[in-house]
């Protein structure tokens, strides 16, 4: 049959049919493609934003140094903490181990006013920064700068775009820091967590240390140079990388397990293939020093220095290095300091130890490239700065010296003898020190040099072993290397009276050995050639000659140390403790509070309250006996007054004084923290030995615990003290009473308590084991 033309009524329904599906499901096709473009809309939205945690830090780091931010929580209380070990249960946790790494940041910048916290602190935290957050931390630094900056007015829960962040950082950073400590630095990046597991999550290995960069992407920066914003030790952001050909200068290189070390930057990098240096370039050495050149990460070449000196070490400054019998070298840029017998490390120029030989130099066109401790060396000699009269300075304007044997002098191009009893004079600016080094020494064996031009308590003091001369622009230095041994024994006749149990003397003695160790050790003279001077800055020497007794305890204990582990103790000691000591929480070195001066009470037993309470405190201050081995010493106990003029002028901005408050005190009750109040504001003094100058006074009388008078000391005895007004004036002023004990910082060993320990029959060992906890008392 035909067809007439039309479909049938089955076919047309059916058409229509299919026409209704293709149009739902371009519907559905449409519905769901504006859905992924909204998702990625909002995606990509999110990807443009900044979180408040990552704002926060920029934030804070533009405001304030990162030491000063990471103590805040601790010292004002933390966001976060204590809601991080809520939410963990582990409420009983150290809360450093609570701790955000945003957490000081954003708890500083809602402390203070630049940010409003959320009522969810970590919610708040990684929420996204807005207008509302940007217009009120604008606000804090200056009125009317939300407005500048085009923050103002608009909605204030509106996300602030990655660009106008960064267009409104610029402007804060402007207004914030003043005084640019926030600079565009370049330099370059040697390593993260994932080249070196030495370095924490959020460190980066650079050119100029170890930097921090919390919350920054760095990954993408290793083996480049690199421009980024810092301020100090924190990479703040703006990273941009200038380059992917770099030069690890003066890197130490090593051979271990067919791969090569490479020490660069603190850390250490491993690569299967090193071009440009061979095995046999190490000629049995532990390594070889190198230029190594990297592109995109990987070496392309290797240049190896082997030129080196050897030689005693007599002085190191930031600039230049001088060796006995070389002369003086310039550093390179890139100079550095590697340990290379024991575990490999990289050390600091303060650690290349004064006065000794410790490996090699290596130089390169007339510049020092590197130093190597290649050996473990702490000898029987030390080399002591001798200062000025009044022990002001170490810098003298002459130098006079003589013997009864004659003496020996020598130098550069220098060669001469001076009689017996003849003075050697030289003054500063004389030919003779434009030459270099003058090392003076007794011409007959046995026989002292007597420093003509310094006076001491027990007069012109005479010294064994040599004495140096130097001149520097600031002065001429005069420097006495001698024995140990003999040092201390003009030590512990100048630190302890001789009238002290002979026990106690022996505990001075290991004391004062450890100390001298510990200063070797930590070099901070490494720049004048010395490990100490003769003063209270150290230890003081020769201000009162030997005498046999002292003598004898230097002698018995020959060579004994306190050691904390395999390193000599980090010990201290003072005059006479309250009945408690501190620890070094008083100096505000809480990262290097060992435990073995940890704050202890001075008697028997111990009365189980925790003196940095000032509820416990002030009533046990303001008693003036006890049970204490200190209590029968004058200075256990002394009160002193001053008025609100005085204060007035010590403390200025605040106007009259009313009164002063100690919010924070040390193990043991040393003060930490004084709020002073006053009719124009407050003042907060920090700090245990800046609370003993600004309240101290020469002129001062004060009045110890039974009878008798004390003046010319110009800063408080101890920060072991309670404040309050007692008084006033005919004309209306007020007159604080300072009740105190103690004498000395309060660290350590209290020599009156050993003195009086030795006498109830302790020995040497007992006292030791008394104020330092945990240590061993041995030989070195």
């Amino acid at each position: 049959m035909r067809g007439t033309g039309r479909p049938d009524r089955n076919v047309r329904t059916h058409a229509a049919g299919r026409k209704q599906i293709l149009f739902f499901a371009g519907l559905v096709l449409l519905a769901f493609a504006v859905l992924v473009s909204l998702f990625l809309y909002r995606k990509k939205e999110s990807r443009g934003t900044i979180s408040r945690k990552e704002a926060g830090r920029k934030l804070a780091l533009a405001l304030k140094d990162q030491e000063w931010i990471d103590t805040y929580p601790e010292e004002y209380g933390s966001l976060f903490r204590d809601k991080t070990a809520e939410n963990r249960g582990d409420a009983e946790e150290p809360a450093s181990q609570n701790a955000e790494w945003y957490d000081g940041y954003l708890t500083f910048l809602a402390g203070s006013g630049y940010l409003a916290a959320g009522e969810d602190v970590h919610a708040w935290a990684d929420g996204a920064f807005t207008r509302g957050d940007a217009m009120m931390a604008a606000e804090k630094v200056s009125a009317g700068l939300a407005e500048e900056y085009h923050v103002y007015g608009k909605e204030t829960e509106e996300t602030l775009s990655a660009e106008a962040w960064e267009n409104f950082y610029e402007k804060f950073l402007l207004a914030a820091d003043p005084e640019r400590n926030v600079k565009k630095t370049t330099f370059t990046v040697f390593g993260t967590c994932k080249e070196d597991a030495g370095l924490g999550q959020w460190e980066i290995a650079t050119s100029l240390g170890i930097l921090r960069c919390e919350g920054e992407e760095v990954s993408g920066w290793v083996d480049r140079d690199v421009s980024a914003l810092v301020r100090g030790n924190a990479v703040i952001g703006g990273g941009e990388i200038l380059s992917d050909r770099i030069v690890y200068s003066n890197a130490w290189v090593t051979r271990e397990d067919n791969n090569w070390k490479v020490f660069v930057g603190g850390i250490v990098r491993t690569f299967k293939k090193l071009p440009g240096i061979e095995a046999e370039d190490l000629n049995g050495q532990n390594g070889v020093l190198a230029d190594i050149s990297l592109e995109k990460g990987k070496p392309k070449d290797a240049v190896p220095k082997k030129e080196t000196v050897e030689g005693r070490i007599l002085s190191v400054s930031d600039e230049e290095i001088e060796i006995e019998g070389v002369g003086t070298i310039p550093m390179a840029e890139n100079f550095h300091v590697y340990k290379t017998y024991g575990e490999m490390r990289e050390e600091k120029t303060g650690d290349m130890l004064i006065g000794y030989d410790l490996g090699p130099v290596i130089v390169e066109k007339g510049e020092a490239c590197a130093a190597l401790i290649a050996r473990d060396l702490i000898g029987d000699s030390i080399r002591v700065l001798i200062m000025t009269d009044d022990f002001l300075t170490i810098f003298h304007d002459m130098a006079v010296l003589r013997s009864e044997g004659g003496l020996t002098v020598t130098g550069e191009g220098i060669s001469k003898s001076v009689p017996a009893g003849e003075r050697f004079t030289v003054r500063l600016g004389d030919e003779l020190l434009r030459r270099g080094r003058i090392t003076v020494r007794p011409a007959t064996e046995g026989k002292e040099i007597e420093l003509t031009s310094i006076n001491r308590l027990q007069g012109k003091p005479t010294c064994r072993g040599t004495v140096e001369l130097r001149s520097t622009s600031e002065g001429l230095l005069i420097i006495n290397e001698l024995k140990l041994e003999d040092y201390l024994k003009r030590v512990v006749p100048s630190e302890m009276p001789e009238s002290f149990p002979l026990e106690a003397l022996k505990a001075q003695a290991v004391t004062a050995r450890t100390f001298a160790c510990r200063q070797i050790l930590n070099n901070v003279y490494s720049r004048y050639g010395a490990h100490v001077d003769d003063s209270t800055n150290c230890q003081v020497y020769n201000n009162i000659g030997e005498t046999g007794k002292t003598n004898r305890a230097v002698e018995e204990t020959a060579g004994i140390m306190l050691y904390d582990g395999d390193e000599p103790a980090q010990v201290y000691y003072f005059s006479t403790s309250c009945g408690y000591t501190t620890d070094l929480n008083a100096w505000g070195m809480e990262d290097e509070n060992p435990d073995c001066i940890a704050g202890r009470y001075v008697g028997n037993g111990d009365p189980g309250k925790d003196m940095s309470k000032d509820e416990n405190f002030t009533p046990f201050i303001m008693k003036k006996d006890g049970e204490s081995y200190d209590s029968s010493y004058p200075m256990y106990r002394w009160t002193a007054e001053f008025t609100g003029q005085w204060a007035k002028k010590r403390i200025t901005g605040i106007g009259t004084i009313y009164g002063f408050f100690v919010e924070k005190r040390a193990a043991g009750g040393s003060a930490l923290k004084i709020r002073v109040v006053g009719s124009k504001g407050e003042k907060v003094i920090r700090g245990m030995m800046n609370i003993r100058r600004i309240l101290g006074d020469a002129a001062r009388t004060y009045y110890p615990n039974g009878g008798g008078k004390i003046s010319g000391i110009d800063i408080l005895p101890s920060a072991f003290i309670h404040i309050d007004e007692t008084s006033r004036t005919a004309d209306g002023d007020r007159v604080f009473t300072v009740w105190g004990g103690g004498m000395g910082h309060g660290i350590g060993m209290s020599q009156n308590a050993a003195g009086a320990m030795a006498e109830q029959g302790k020995t040497c060992g007992e006292i030791l084991k008394f104020f330092y906890k945990d240590v061993d008392v041995r030989k070195r």
